[in-house]
């Protein structure tokens, strides 16, 4: 028996999967097959971060029929699956922030050879290296046997946790938000009218969805 939430969380695994999954999948073809380029380094990125995704996806398809990702606290303890439920919530953590990194990064390599200043290649840069720190700090603040190991107790954790959570996200809200607005300050100085460049930068505000 599937409980109301495990239901949910499938069936949104599911569907994310499959819309993700085709707009990578026209992404990829329509720069292979329609426009005969080679994959470069912000298809291999966006390629890479849907694989990591569609594995989450797998995995919580899983968690909700085996280990408990969405079930009541009380039943997780009933049946056992603490241990098992906990690896599967760091997995799926460090998992995503991999995934997040990889398309935001693509989308970085991406700017770059539509982008050729140097100004905006400095930034680029640097908001790459940021996101590499960001993911750096998610998969490594804390040791990965606390997840599931609840005898540890809170020894493990040299911070406040609670807080590393909120800075985390709120990093991640910042530095998707900074990547979304970078290309603002080139198209603002292109010699266009101001309907064509609220118009392009419309086009790269789809990128937020």
């Amino acid at each position: 028996m599937l409980y109301p939430n495990a239901l949910t969380a499938i069936i949104v695994c599911v569907t994310f999967a499959i819309i993700s999954g085709v707009a990578v999948s026209l992404r990829t073809y329509a720069h292979r097959v329609l426009l005969g380029n080679s994959l470069r380094a912000d298809d291999w990125c966006i390629v890479a971060g849907q694989v990591i995704a569609m594995a989450i996806c797998i995995m919580g398809i899983y968690g909700a029929c085996k280990v408990g990702f969405g079930w009541p606290l009380e039943e997780v303890a009933r049946f056992g699956v603490q241990e098992d439920f906990g690896k599967m919530i760091l997995a799926s953590h460090v998992l995503w922030a991999s995934s997040v990194s990889m398309v935001r990064i693509g989308l970085l390599f991406y700017y770059r050879r539509l982008f050729v200043t140097k100004t905006f290649r400095l930034a680029d840069t640097c908001m790459i290296v940021l996101s590499t720190l960001w993911f750096l700090v998610v998969a490594l603040i804390t040791t990965l046997s606390f997840s599931w190991n609840i005898s540890l107790g809170t020894e493990q954790y040299s911070i406040n946790f609670f807080g590393y959570l909120i800075a985390v996200t709120t990093l991640n809200i910042a530095l998707d938000i900074a990547t979304l607005a970078l290309p603002a300050f080139v198209i603002r100085s292109l010699r266009l009218s101001r309907r064509k460049k609220a118009w392009v930068l419309g086009i790269f505000a789809l990128g937020g969805l």
